[in-house]
């Protein structure tokens, strides 16, 4: 059994304020891997060495000279499924610290147990992970009765049909989100899966896919309701939300995971007060993904030809209200804080500009289609 430094120290740390002596804790290799006096931490411990060789469970150290790197004290034994992993010492004068020596033994000992099984569960959490990652990237026709038996060994049924969810954590301008905000947002999805063993959550970053068990369009979109009010309750932060609109299993859930993230990326998506798009409800984004980065770039730069990259971003947000607005000029002056005839102008000005008059029914799609590209640049 391998012990980390980082256990060892929480150990002697939280031991130490029961008993207020100072406490060593030597691994295998005989050397100090932590102790509450920092500066001992890494030297060789000759009586560790004499344990280990010997078989002892406890050796009674009578002075600070009689064994290399080890103070006058107790040292004892630590034991797991029959074998001596380690040694706990306690340093002090034997009458002193005996009387602590079994009760830490014991102690320290269940805590190894308990961090034991927090990292199976750590190590069965990530296996299962990595088994959906690959399970999302493969079509029906590499789907193998191999990766069917893999799956059942971990405890996941890939023939059982289920919904795919995509959540994405609320970007912020201001400060980047902190791994401590993603593990809190990955324990509160455990939690709340949990009402459904068959439910199976992995995540990439800052984004979380979950597997549902099949349910109705209502029954779905209210878990995801569900999943957003808890995150932003428990860790502050906002979830995103795309849902596919069909159930599937097996080689399946790959498409399904396509048509979820699709949801997800529709720049309209992040706009909704609930946060939550299915599938159903997009329309452009169904293809846009599939249109290279620079051909989308392109298409903008021929749309506001002979415009530079600062008019184009004030011209595009410019038409974003005036489309919102269904072009009533009054509505949109109003809404961007101008007079009626400066965006009359500014309208007119554009048109004669790029030769696409905004106003035009035949010319708004195409002006429609370049904002879409324009706020998927970088390949979103």
């Amino acid at each position: 059994m391998h012990i980390a430094a980082s256990t060892a120290m929480s150990i002697v740390t939280e031991l130490k304020k029961i008993i207020h002596e100072d406490l060593t804790f030597m691994d295998s290799s005989c050397r100090i891997i932590a102790c509450t006096d920092e500066s001992r931490i890494g030297d060789f411990h000759e009586a560790t060495r004499k344990m280990l060789d010997e078989g002892l469970r406890e050796l009674i150290v009578p002075d600070d000279t009689t064994y290399q790197g080890t103070r006058s004290g107790i040292n004892l034994a630590l034991e797991f499924e029959d074998e001596i992993v380690g040694v706990v010492g306690i340093t002090g004068e034997y009458t002193q610290v005996s009387r602590y020596g079994q009760v830490i033994k014991k102690m320290t000992e269940i805590l190894l147990l308990d961090e034991y099984l927090k990292e199976q569960k750590r190590m069965e959490r990530s296996a299962r992970s990595r088994f959906v990652q690959e399970w999302l990237m493969t079509d029906e026709l590499r789907m193998s009765p191999a990766l069917v038996n893999h799956g059942q060994a971990l405890g996941i049924d890939v023939t059982l049909p289920r919904r795919v969810a995509v959540f994405a954590l609320e970007e912020r301008e201001d400060s980047a989100v902190s791994q401590q905000v993603v593990d809190q947002v990955e324990h509160t999805l455990r939690r709340l899966l949990k009402e459904d063993a068959r439910n199976i959550t992995t995540s990439s970053g800052t984004s979380f896919v979950v597997l549902m068990t099949d349910r109705e369009d209502r029954q779905a979109v209210a878990l995801a309701a569900r999943i957003r009010r808890e995150i932003h309750s428990r860790c502050g932060c906002w979830l995103h939300a795309g849902l596919d609109s069909t159930p599937v299993s097996g080689g399946q859930i790959r498409e399904g995971f396509i048509r979820a993230k699709k949801a997800l990326d529709a720049p309209h998506a992040r706009c909704r007060a609930e946060g939550i798009v299915s599938y159903d409800d997009i329309l452009l984004e169904i293809f846009i993904n599939e249109i290279a980065p620079a051909s989308r770039a392109e298409f903008v730069r021929r749309i506001f030809r002979g415009c530079t990259p600062e008019q184009i971003e004030t011209d595009i947000q410019m038409l974003r209200v005036l489309y919102a607005c269904n072009g009533s000029l009054t509505q949109a002056s109003a809404q961007l804080y101008i007079h009626k005839n400066t965006l009359q102008y500014k309208i007119n000005r554009l048109a004669q500009q790029t030769g696409f008059d905004p106003r035009r029914l035949d010319h708004a799609p195409l002006y429609y289609l370049a904002m879409t590209f324009y706020d998927r640049r970088g390949g979103r």
